[in-house]
């Protein structure tokens, strides 16, 4: 697809484009990686009207949630109310003499506000248990917070993903 190949081009030296050519490839990209700041998205998918916005809806979802720029050969006030509807941060037409550098402008500014928003994937999680060189003196170190770290554990490891961390 020349879009496809077109927003590589024209963004590439700021944003790591994945492009998809349809709802599945997108689906699969977005489970399959860390989390996107922002997903370009067109509203329409062959005949179907309504891919795109279902697509949109599931991504609203996701932690962290990704910012929408909807990128349209198809602009209207309609879609553009929904848009709002639907928290999308940017709205672009295709195919004005302008539009890769308005799609930029709006992506810099959707990946601002998602940066505002989310946990920055390079986040650090310390753990300390609080009292523990105490306790390992009265009950030795093989005794500090055994229950405490299982469940502890267990809290970070199903949610820190969500937020673009991992456990190591």
């Amino acid at each position: 697809m020349d879009i496809l190949r077109e927003a590589r081009r024209n963004l590439r030296d700021r944003f790591d484009v994945r492009p998809a050519e349809d709802v599945d490839e997108a689906r699969d990209l977005i489970e399959s990686a860390p989390p996107f700041a922002v997903v370009v998205l067109d509203l329409r998918f062959g005949d179907d009207h309504e891919k795109g916005w279902e697509f949109a809806g599931y991504l609203r979802g996701l932690t962290p949630q990704p910012q929408v720029v909807v990128h349209t050969a198809f602009p209207s006030a309609r879609h553009a109310d929904r848009c709002i509807g639907c928290d999308v941060g940017g709205y672009v037409e295709k195919g004005q003499r302008d539009s890769w550098m308005r799609l930029r402008g709006a992506c810099e500014r959707a990946l601002g506000r998602w940066t505002g928003f989310s946990v920055a994937p390079e986040a650090i999680v310390i753990v300390d248990i609080v009292d523990s060189t105490t306790i390992a003196r009265r009950y030795g170190w093989e005794n500090v917070g055994k229950v405490l770290l299982r469940d502890l554990r267990h809290l970070v490891v199903t949610t820190i993903g969500g937020y673009g961390g991992q456990c190591i």
